[in-house]
């Protein structure tokens, strides 16, 4: 998988992925597309090592963002519908910090 800002965003978003099937030892790559609505990775602390740059950050970050996530989700949910859950508690992401909008 490649992830857009893996680095430097705490929700990086999907940029293509590769889907090995082994049966029929053949590969298939997905990309970005006109249609295609990137999904955002979640808990992206789950998949670094404690001396991985802005780790703590990244942790308290996934630890507000399981707050405001529905307790039914384990993946997460897809871009627009974190907007809208943005937008109804009235709260934007800037870096890794969650701010009240005015």
């Amino acid at each position: 998988m490649e992830y857009e800002n893996f680095d430097d965003s705490p929700l990086p978003l999907l940029k293509g992925r590769a889907k090995v099937k082994l049966a029929q030892q053949s590969t298939d790559f997905f990309g970005a597309s006109d249609e295609y609505v990137p999904q955002p990775l979640y808990f992206k602390s789950h998949y670094l090592t404690e001396d991985y740059p802005n780790y703590k950050k990244q942790c308290s970050f996934d630890k507000k963002m399981n707050l405001l996530l529905p307790s039914n989700t384990r993946c997460g949910i897809r871009l627009d519908a974190l907007h809208a859950l943005l937008e109804s508690n009235k709260l934007k992401i800037k870096g890794f910090r969650f701010y009240t909008k005015k």
